[in-house]
């Protein structure tokens, strides 16, 4: 009745308008109400039901699972980043992370480099191969290569001084992330006295090979006690303003060429029955014999038949085959070939045609070089210079030559 009063003061219905608004509404929202709360309590009965039989039967609870865990797998269908270790040590836990990336790594055809700036770091085998895109071209600040690498198991990576020392670089402990080689990891040594870096492979049985600005060369087992020690040691002693000019790793499997600052080019067969391996405490063997004001310029092993690449500081580039040159085990004085010297000008690296060339110069510039690519004229010298148009004031700064690891 209150409400009906309310209704007529507040809206000047009539009695007959009120009992309408009052009575129509009312019986259907209770009808509606009483049904829905009769489906609930049926729905709710129904699930305690099923839920009640699912922890009864254990069938059709990993039925459930399968059906469930199918749904996700087709929602979330992307390639697992990580990897589930099982039994894992935790004091074990670093070494198993790093080899899992290590293997991984070497999965996908990873290298291992080091640039001009003493930076070491990885590059994916896409970007490797994208980097000869453009080959014999200068191009302006770009950070060119000192040493490159794949990245293997049982592999150590060692450099080599102008002062005959060889140090250790750990780059297995440090693998998921890019660093520098700063005075921590070198101590004493002085960036610009590094003139090479070298991959060894622990069970192969290597060779270490130095190279003395005044012809003497040394050939030293790489044995057990250097490849586990993480100490740099001295590989050979020099005397008075001597210096080691070049280095490389032999296995016996190459010959080896020696370039002078005159042009003059000393061929070795490499083999222990040429060449015999000496102890590191030895001074090592004068196989060059020098003139007096001759210098050793590089080294490089290569195979028969193939070309020999001299390059000079002005960017000249000779091509010579090296069965053109005599073997210097049987002839002594090597070989010298007028088409081959230079005015003005000096040598600054010799190198065999399966490998590619990084270099820098005083301006600034780089460029990645593939030799084989260049038309060399029979019987006559194509120069470089002309190729890359060079500056009259310019001139090859560094440059270091790099394994090929494309095939």
């Amino acid at each position: 009745m209150q409400a009906k009063s309310k209704l007529v003061e507040n809206f000047f219905l009539s009695e007959k308008q009120a009992n309408s608004v009052l009575d129509m509404p009312l019986k259907r929202l209770t009808t509606l109400e009483k049904n829905q709360i009769d489906k609930d309590i049926k729905n709710l009965e129904e699930k305690k039901n099923y839920f009640q039989k699912l922890l009864n039967e254990r069938e059709l609870l990993l039925k459930l699972l399968i059906e469930e865990l199918l749904i996700l797998k087709k929602k979330y269908n992307v390639i697992r980043k990580t990897k589930i270790i099982k039994n894992i040590n935790q004091n074990e836990q670093l070494e198993t992370l790093n080899n899992q990336i290590l293997e991984d790594f070497i999965n996908k055809k990873t290298k291992l480099y080091i640039d001009n700036r003493l930076y070491l770091k990885r590059m994916i085998f896409s970007n490797y191969k994208k980097s000869f895109e453009v080959v014999n071209k200068i191009i302006d600040n770009k950070n060119i290569q000192k040493f490159i690498c794949n990245i293997e198991k049982n592999i150590k990576l060692i450099g080599i001084t102008n002062t005959g020392k060889v140090f250790n670089i750990d780059w297995e402990s440090s693998i998921n992330k890019d660093y520098k080689l700063d005075n921590k990891i070198l101590g004493n040594i002085h960036p610009s006295e590094i003139i090479n870096f070298h991959s060894i492979k622990k069970e192969t049985r290597n060779y270490l090979c130095i190279l003395n600005s005044d012809g003497r060369f040394k050939k030293v087992l790489f044995d057990e006690d250097m490849i586990k020690s993480n100490r740099s040691f001295t590989i050979t002693k020099l005397k008075n303003n001597f210096k080691t000019i070049d280095s490389f790793i032999s296995n016996e499997s190459k010959d080896l060429i020696i370039l002078t600052s005159i042009g003059r080019i000393f061929k070795f067969n490499l083999s222990n029955k040429f060449l015999t391996p000496t102890s590191k405490q030895s001074q090592g063997l004068i196989i060059a014999k020098l003139l007096p004001s001759e210098k050793i310029v590089s080294c490089c092993t290569f195979h028969d038949g193939e070309n020999i690449f001299l390059i000079s500081k002005q960017g000249k580039i000779f091509c010579i085959n090296s069965n053109e040159i005599y073997c210097s085990n049987e002839y002594s004085l090597g070989y010298l070939n007028e088409k081959n010297q230079l005015k003005n000008d000096y040598f600054l690296k010799i190198m065999a045609s399966n490998h590619y060339l990084d270099i820098e110069t005083n301006k600034n510039k780089s460029a990645r070089l593939d030799l084989n690519k260049l038309n060399f004229k029979s019987n006559k010298s194509n120069f470089l210079i002309d190729f890359l148009k060079l500056d009259n004031d310019e001139y090859l700064e560094n440059c270091f030559r790099l394994e090929n690891f494309l095939d």
